[in-house]
């Protein structure tokens, strides 16, 4: 069974944190990780540096400009997979845009994926009506597929959306581009049961999600909540002392996963 599918298994909430791969050396990140999964990470994002991250704000931005500068490519974040799962068993999702994707070719990453231990893909830039061949062959090595929902979106996106999705589906928050806000849209509230009744399928909530509050309020009517940009701040604050930075991230991460938060 592919481990996304117990992520929410008997209503659980699910923490997922995003990490960029490539920003730090390869042993660091793995360290980094570890310090996620001890602190109660369910899932992590593993972000494929790209030039052009449109939907993207500046903290992921600037985290893909220094993985760049190492030369990371997405045969990079496989291998680093294949690290990880040395020591874990936590989901992983690889997030990125389609272009490398596709470079890679489209059922030569599903098949490599697979086997390095991928459980599935988030592609931003990627709509359900232009992945027919990602979602066939994800299929084909049991890879889950996650598409995305704006403020913006209509009850016809949501099915859409929800047809094409075999994980869970990624609200983003706010209109506009990832990092860390101080509060987020109280229509959420309603939309995520909404897409959650339309749909049939678990909804994530992403972008702005930064505080203890956030994740306290989502765990009301949301299966999950994506943290980012604001992991990114804390790593790169204290990018020059990797003690501290690991018992920072210890912390942030316990945190926000506390069940009574606040």
């Amino acid at each position: 069974m592919n481990r996304i599918d117990y992520l929410f298994k008997d209503n659980k909430f699910a923490h997922i944190f995003y990490l960029t791969v490539g920003e730090f050396p390869i042993e660091e990140e793995l360290e980094i990780i570890h310090a996620l999964t001890e602190s109660g990470a369910d899932c992590l994002e593993l972000g494929i540096p790209f030039s052009d991250p449109l939907a993207d704000g500046a903290t992921i931005q600037e985290a893909m400009q220094e993985a760049l500068k190492r030369g990371t490519s997405l045969k990079d974040a496989l291998v680093f997979v294949e690290r990880i799962r040395e020591s874990s068993d936590i989901p992983l999702l690889l997030m990125g845009y389609y272009n490398p994707f596709y470079q890679y070719g489209i059922e030569r990453i599903c098949r490599d994926a697979r086997e390095r231990g991928v459980d599935g893909f988030i592609i931003p830039d990627l709509p359900p009506e232009e992945a027919k061949e990602l979602v066939e062959h994800a299929n084909r090595y049991d890879l889950r597929t996650v598409f995305l929902l704006a403020p913006t979106s209509n009850e016809e996106r949501y099915r859409i959306v929800g047809s094409a999705t075999t994980g869970f589906i990624y609200y983003v928050s706010v209109k506009g581009t990832t990092g860390e806000r101080d509060e987020l849209p109280r229509d959420i509230e309603e939309k995520v049961p909404r897409i959650k009744e339309i749909t049939g399928k678990p909804v994530v909530v992403g972008f702005g999600i930064s505080k203890r509050e956030h994740v306290k309020w989502l765990r009301r009517f949301a299966d999950g909540a994506v943290i980012g940009s604001a992991l990114l701040r804390l790593l790169k604050e204290h990018r020059n002392d990797k003690e501290r930075m690991l018992k920072e991230v210890r912390r942030f991460v316990s945190d926000l996963c506390k069940d009574d938060a606040i």
